[in-house]
């Protein structure tokens, strides 16, 4: 093969790179950033819809955390919110189950998730373990955090699924400490809300 295909089919394959990796940066700030809010009215209308056929295979699509995930409430604007999460390294979790507060109707108002895989040649995508977050949005614009350390449904899905290695406290901690780290005043209410009331998005 001569020198000048060699270059040609080169140059062809710096295109296809140059061109796959603009059309992935493009989509996933589209899915994951911090414009892609069209996620949680979409949830809230076809997560429901999907739940009875998920669990005819052992999947689920609606579930719930209880007071032992909370973390504590954060005073921030919904795009603070968006660009404080973004900037510690969380990614949206849209397929994330629709969670509501336990004994409640509260729905939550979006959910993220944290990997960090502790080793450059890993993506951190397929680290082992994730920090999965929930937040529900209160009447007053503060938000409520709920927080659980899991097993990555990227890497153990049926890990994932089963909760084998599900750990509220490790989860609270974690995020406790990364929006400490970003000077988040986190406020620690006696016990956050039981009945729906203060949540801006329960169910009527």
């Amino acid at each position: 093969m001569s020198t000048a295909a060699l270059l040609w089919i080169a140059v062809v394959l710096l295109v296809v790179a140059l061109t796959s990796w603009v059309i992935g940066v493009v989509a996933g700030r589209l899915m994951y950033g911090t414009s892609a809010r069209w996620w949680s009215p979409l949830r809230r209308t076809l997560w429901p819809l999907l739940h009875t056929t998920l669990v005819r295979f052992g999947g689920f699509s609606l579930s719930h955390v209880g007071p032992e995930q909370f973390a504590g409430r954060i005073t921030v604007s919904s795009r603070e919110l968006d660009q404080l999460f973004t900037s510690l390294g969380f990614r949206r979790n849209p397929w994330a189950a629709l969670k509501r507060r336990f004994g409640t109707m509260d729905v939550s108002e979006g959910s993220w998730v944290w990997r960090d895989s502790g080793r450059w040649y890993i993506p951190n995508w397929l680290a082992p373990m994730q920090l999965h977050i929930t937040v529900f949005e209160n009447r007053d614009g503060t938000f409520d955090v709920y927080a659980h350390w899991e097993d990555n449904y990227w890497v153990r899905p049926r890990a994932h699924l089963d909760g084998t290695n599900f750990d509220a406290p490790t989860g609270v901690r974690k995020a406790q400490g990364l929006l400490s780290s970003a000077g988040v005043i986190i406020a620690r209410v006696g016990n956050p809300p039981r009945r729906g009331l203060d949540a801006k998005n329960a169910v009527k």
